[in-house]
C-alpha cells in the first residue's frame, strides 16, 4: 500500500504547481528591458568588410 502512496503524493504535488502556474498571468511579470535603448553594435557586411552595419 505504501509502495503506492509516494508516486502519488509525488503526483498531487507536482499537479498542484502545475495547475497553480496555469493561474498566472505572464503579462504581470515586469519586462527588464522595457524603455531602456538597444545596446550598439557593430557588423561588418559580408562581401565589404570595410563597411559596417550599425
Amino acid at each position: 500500500m505504501s509502495r503506492y502512496l509516494l508516486p502519488l503524493g509525488v503526483f498531487i504535488v507536482v499537479a498542484g504547481f502545475l495547475f497553480y502556474g496555469l493561474n498566472l498571468n505572464p503579462r504581470e511579470a515586469p519586462r527588464p528591458l522595457i524603455g531602456k535603448p538597444a545596446p550598439e553594435f557593430a557588423l561588418p557586411v559580408l562581401h565589404q568588410p570595410d563597411n559596417r552595419f550599425t
